[in-house]
Order: structure tokens, then C-alpha cells, then sequence
């Protein structure tokens, strides 16, 4: 139960110091959802609720899933789990 407690004390320093940004961060996913959508991205969801979300390359994608993660992060600085 040792990790419980270490997490549950970065949710409540989060949720102490960060509460503020929780609703952009939700609007930032919303809009990066809608956009992926709009190019063919398969969502995992209809709708985007949290600042978190699950997408895949379209079927007709022109890299692989390899090569977009590298593209993103070495372009734009961005890391996909």
C-alpha cells in the first residue's frame, strides 16, 4: 500500500496546485480531438470529457504508427504513450 499513498499524494498536489488549469487542459484535448477527427483519426470515444484520450492513424495513413511518434516528437517536441 506504500505506492497508493505516493500516488494518492501527487493527485492531492495536483488537485491542490493545479486545479485552475484542469479546464484548459480539458479544452486543449477537446480541440485536439475534434481536429485529429477531422483528418481521418479513428477516436476511441464519440466525445472527449477529460484532458485524456485514445486515437489511432487513420487506415489510409501515409506512415506508419512507428513513424508518426518519431515525427512528433522530434518536430514538435510531443511523446505519445
Amino acid at each position: 500500500m506504500r505506492q497508493a499513498g505516493v500516488v494518492a499524494a501527487m493527485g492531492l498536489y495536483a488537485i491542490q496546485n493545479n486545479v485552475e488549469r484542469l479546464a484548459d487542459d480539458h479544452r486543449h484535448a477537446q480541440s485536439l480531438a475534434n481536429e485529429l477527427a477531422q483528418h481521418g483519426f479513428v477516436l476511441s470515444k464519440k466525445s472527449v470529457d477529460t484532458n485524456m484520450f485514445y486515437f489511432g492513424l487513420p487506415k489510409d495513413a501515409p506512415v506508419s504508427n512507428e513513424e508518426f511518434l518519431t515525427k512528433l516528437e522530434h518536430d514538435y517536441n510531443v511523446r505519445l504513450i
